[in-house]
């Protein structure tokens, strides 16, 4: 690191500690979630007609709806069924660890941005 500090051709534009902690900042999750419970109420309420979202990366648009109790999601890629079940393993899973990166979910379902995008939609206060 010397080296590069002492060279005139490189310009450090932060130290790589600052850069470090500004990614680890970009995932903090500081928002009041609403009990499961409720928020899967929330979305069965809300989804009784289909609504179009983005995937919690930005990447792919997806359709979701309910139909008998199980949320259904499209995408261009895939459709699947997501109950009750799978979203409360996921909801646990982001208590624990606040994030919003799709890969610290990727022992639970592969369906990760789905999951998270209706997190982010129904049960962020």
């Amino acid at each position: 690191m010397e080296n590069l500090r002492k060279s005139k051709n490189i310009k450090l534009i932060a130290e790589p500690k600052e850069l470090i902690r500004n990614c680890k900042r970009r995932y903090e999750v500081k928002e009041n979630l609403l009990d499961f419970k409720e928020g899967w109420s929330k979305v069965i309420a809300n989804l009784k007609e289909p609504k179009t979202f983005s995937t919690i990366g930005e990447r792919t648009k997806f359709t979701i709806y309910c139909t008998d109790g199980k949320i259904m999601f499209q995408s261009p890629y895939k459709g699947c069924k997501i109950s009750e079940s799978e979203m409360k393993k996921v909801y646990e899973r982001f208590i624990e660890k606040r994030s919003w990166k799709t890969n610290d979910y990727t022992d639970i379902t592969v369906h990760a941005s789905y999951f998270l995008r209706l997190l982010k939609e129904y049960f962020v206060k």
